[in-house]
């Protein structure tokens, strides 16, 4: 398992490189004069424009794009991320400072859909045609349909206008106030939540289905072992394996999906912080929050590739 952990890592250093270097272009690419934004009206000035030439040579972006893309790597490799062109701190304590609220966000996001889709994804297969097996598969057609932001608004006017039983956007970290921080995490998390709880309550019907018709099925129930011991022992585990694969792909696009809710919500995490260093063409900030953010993917995928071992031994032979 260490070997298959080692070589994965290292097939992702390409993918990493790859990476980088399309950020690093595009977003250079991009319109825009970090140096005139960073200056702000008195870059229009024409009296400023030897002072605004000399901020373009301050911060390197008089290089070709390659050159610059090569001191990049070059600091990288000395473990200096660089510092932020808007807040002049370091962009690795930038990015560690937003990291736990998404972490918070993204967890609470994915316990919400494990506990509503593994157990109705189940019933739905198991009673198949009943009414649970109905309204799981209208909550999944729904959840696929219905656009994140728009069920955050709806959430927000419902549950916080309306009702007001929760508030409406908002950061409070755990550690300031932990009731507080838990009651402003429920709408944002259910709202990121609701479309990876609808895409594995889909997979886990369907697989459920296929394996309960399998011949080992039959004959555990020929040996007369009682149901919920053959739902739970043989068929659920073996129903996993091909859900784990989609779980860990769509825990990863969370990633991409908190930049949105995040905005939505005012949560201040690292999809918040990455948009404004976007609307500052803030460079290094946003290139330090997308290496990071792909290195996340990179690991839970290779966390995702791992449980097939535990799940299924022929994988974990292979």
């Amino acid at each position: 398992m260490a070997r298959f952990a080692l070589s994965r890592i290292l097939q992702a250093i390409p993918t990493m490189f790859i990476v980088s270097m399309l950020v690093f272009g595009l977003i250079r690419m991009a319109p825009g004069d970090p140096a005139a934004m960073q200056m702000g009206r008195e870059a229009a000035k024409p009296e400023n424009l030897p002072r605004l030439e000399a901020l373009r040579e301050e911060m390197g972006l008089t290089k070709p794009i390659p050159v610059q893309y090569l001191y990049w790597i070059q600091d990288l490799a000395q473990g200096d991320f660089g510092d932020s062109l808007k807040n002049k701190r370091p962009t690795i304590d930038l990015f560690l400072q937003k990291l736990p609220a998404t972490l918070e966000l993204i967890l609470g996001a994915t316990l919400f859909a494990l506990l509503l889709s593994v157990p109705l994804g189940i019933l739905a297969a198991v009673r198949r045609g009943s009414m649970v097996d109905r309204v799981s598969m209208g909550f999944v057609s729904a959840g696929l349909a219905v656009p994140g932001f728009w069920l955050g608004l709806t959430l927000i006017l419902l549950f916080s206008v309306r009702l007001k039983w929760l508030p409406a956007s908002g950061y409070v970290p755990f550690s300031e106030d932990p009731i507080e921080n838990l009651k402003r995490l429920i709408l944002p998390s259910i709202t990121l939540g609701t479309y990876l709880a609808a895409t594995l309550m889909r997979f886990l019907r369907s697989d459920m289905i296929q394996v309960l018709g399998a011949d080992y099925i039959r004959t555990a129930r020929a040996k007369g072992l009682r149901e919920k011991s053959v739902i739970m022992r043989h068929a659920m585990k073996n129903a996993l394996v091909p859900v784990l694969t989609i779980a860990g792909l769509e825990i990863g696009a969370l990633l991409g999906g908190a930049v949105i809710i995040e905005q939505l919500f005012g949560w201040s995490g690292v999809g918040w912080l990455t948009v404004q260093a976007i609307f500052d063409r803030d460079y290094p900030l946003v290139q330090t929050s997308v290496l990071f953010v792909t290195i996340g993917l990179i690991f839970v995928n290779l966390l995702t590739d791992i449980a097939y071992g535990f799940l299924n031994p022929r994988m974990r032979v292979s």
